[in-house]
């Protein structure tokens, strides 16, 4: 690929893509940029870098950029109003907001987001992402965006009244968007396990002691907890995708904060939302850190609220107290207290059942963010109604009764807008195969190309026995190799060898799979 703009473009195209790479190039000629480095961003599939971009002669002769690439299919969700969060903003606000700058659709592909930085101190800031959480000074500052984004953006917040008719159910749809709508994560995980029927109004669970209420009922279905007037609903200013990766402070002892990709801001979304996204998405990361015992008292510590952490490390213990702290005091002595912290448990149960839908299928993540929204439900003033008991273990669902050996158990038949169901032949296989084409070159075409066909590959059943007998060691190579070809970090020769093979294996299984 030829580049006119930018420096070093190799560099580019391993943050951000080749097809971002491509557009940031007509973008930014005649003029020039170097990247300066990579930033976390999130768990949405998206890459994010700041770069500096040189004027021509007669222009400010350095411009700081944060860019994004949002690749399709990624976090459902639907666009904000981003070009009005500056004007919107209180004027003390806006020294904590990056203006969006330009939004560059890439048809078929997702698109490029480049914000303009005021100022050129950007290599003092790091995104909250890559702090340290055991730093005490990063958990004061986790404090006070959570503070001043409840506060300080939002002094003139409104509240719901009676006659808005608003219900449980509808403020949760409120929290998660898109995610459960036929096409999303959240929607294709609860189905594919029936956790969106009616009937299932409890969940079985191996590391509990009592039956828990089914949260996705809450969502999915109309009984007379999801249908529970819910008033006083606090509106206001919400960035709409509010995680670690999209808070920038500097690297400093202050507590100073830019936010950063505005692009699903919202004027009147639920206040709860975004800071309980933002304290759950600072918690995931080091779930991977505990061991059963410390998962149990998380849990317990979060959904009971403050208690002894006993053997939890102190800095999640002290995350828990500070967003706790935080989000209670911005309404101390307005008498609506009891709303807003039952607002702010129903979003933190929103907020776990939107972690059902990031993963792979038997990320243990999934199941324990399933059981703290259960847990944190047992807690409000619900009763359930009547129904079955759908019971699961740590991998997955064993069906109703006592929980004993994990044993997967998904839905019967496929839905529309679902991924093929577990019950998909080897027929159907052998025809997702004929539809796809790694023969195209590019990143992007390859993991449009894989995604339908990974998902066909996960829920085949086994082959009967006149197929041959290299079947299914071919299906787990050629799964294998798509996943490792399609990481967003893969060397561009590695890449290249990656799709080459994994066309040519596809040509293999359907001989094999033709009778």
């Amino acid at each position: 690929m030829k580049y006119r703009a930018l420096k070093e473009p190799q560099r580019f195209e391993n943050a951000l893509g080749a097809d971002a790479a491509q557009v940031l190039d007509g973008w930014v000629s005649p003029r020039t940029a170097k990247l300066d480095k990579e930033l976390a961003a999130g768990l949405s599939g998206a890459r994010l870098a700041s770069v500096n971009m040189y004027g021509l002669p007669g222009e400010p002769g350095l411009e700081r950029l944060i860019v994004k690439y949002s690749p399709p299919g990624g976090e459902e969700e639907e666009p904000g109003d981003a070009e009005d969060v500056w004007t919107n903003s209180p004027e003390s606000f806006r020294v904590h907001l990056i203006r969006q700058s330009v939004t560059i659709p890439m048809p078929g592909f997702g698109k490029l987001l480049i914000q303009r930085v005021a100022g050129d101190d950007l290599d003092s800031w790091v995104p909250m992402s890559d702090s340290e959480l055991s730093s005490a000074s990063a958990r004061l500052k986790f404090k006070a965006v959570v503070r001043s984004v409840l506060k300080d953006w939002n002094p003139d917040f409104r509240t719901s009244k009676t006659e808005d008719g608003l219900t449980v159910r509808d403020f949760l749809r409120m929290n998660l968007g898109a995610r459960v709508e036929p096409d999303g994560k959240v929607h294709r995980f609860a189905t594919r396990w029936n956790l969106h029927q009616r009937r299932f109004t409890m969940l079985r669970m191996q590391e509990e002691p009592r039956d828990l209420p089914n949260p996705f009922t809450l969502v999915y279905t109309d009984h007379e907890v999801s249908s529970t007037p819910i008033e006083h609903v606090f509106f206001g200013r919400a960035h709409g995708d509010l995680h670690p990766g999209n808070v920038l402070m500097p690297d400093d002892e202050s507590d100073d904060f830019a936010l950063i990709d505005l692009d699903r801001y919202s004027e009147s979304a639920p206040l709860s939302r975004d800071v309980t996204q933002l304290f759950l998405t600072l918690v995931a990361p080091h779930l991977s850190e505990l061991t059963k015992a410390q998962k149990d008292l998380l849990i317990d510590l979060i959904a009971d609220g403050p208690r002894n952490g006993g053997q939890l490390p102190g800095e999640l213990v002290e995350l828990v107290e500070a967003f706790d702290e935080a989000a209670m005091e911005w309404l101390t002595g307005k008498g609506a207290n009891p709303d807003w912290k039952r607002q702010l448990r129903l979003s933190l149960i929103a907020c776990s059942l939107m972690f059902t839908g990031r993963g792979n299928e038997w990320d243990e993540k999934r199941w324990w963010f399933l059981r703290l929204a259960s847990r944190i439900l047992s807690t409000l003033p619900f009763a359930m109604p009547d129904g079955d008991i759908q019971g699961f273990g740590p991998s997955g669902i064993v069906g109703g009764g006592a929980a004993a050996e994990p044993r997967l158990k998904p839905a019967a038949k496929s839905e529309p807008g679902r991924a093929p169901s577990v019950d998909s032949t080897w027929d159907d296989l052998r025809k997702e195969l004929e539809r796809t084409n790694f023969a195209k070159t590019g990143w992007l075409a390859f993991k449009r190309s894989a995604a339908s066909l990974i998902r066909c590959l996960d829920s085949t059943r086994p082959p009967p026995h006149d197929y041959p007998r290299r079947v299914p060691s071919q299906v787990a190579k050629l799964r294998r190799l798509i996943m490792e070809t399609g990481q967003a970090r893969t060397p561009l020769e590695e890449f290249e060898k990656g799709h080459r093979e994994a066309e040519k294996l596809r040509c293999l299984l359907i001989r094999l799979l033709t009778k």
